[in-house]
């Protein structure tokens, strides 16, 4: 942990940030903030489609939270989200947004 870093701990979700409003939310509460920022992009949490996100590991909600995209993407590289189609993925997001 790097210096003036915070670990915070609620149930199932452990996030290491400094300065972040995600630190207080469930990880319900954060699933539900993501798919209500997914909604009208046409990507869904462990959706059928090959351009939907597969989610392997809950801590991604608070990252991508705290984070944004760069946290979004630095889950994708260690492992905490996958989609079958991951061009159809981020055309969707990017089109939406």
């Amino acid at each position: 942990m790097a210096q003036g870093e915070r670990a915070f701990k609620y149930p199932l979700v452990e996030l290491r940030h400094s300065d972040c409003s995600a630190r207080r939310m469930t990880l319900a509460a954060a699933r539900k903030r993501v798919e209500s920022l997914l909604d009208g992009t046409g990507v869904h949490i462990d959706g059928d489609l090959p351009s939907d996100m597969q989610v392997r590991d809950g801590r991604l909600y608070a990252r991508a939270i705290a984070h944004g995209s760069l946290g979004l993407g630095e889950a994708y590289m260690d492992g905490w989200w996958e989609a079958d189609n991951l061009d159809e993925f981020l055309y969707r997001l990017l089109r939406a947004h």
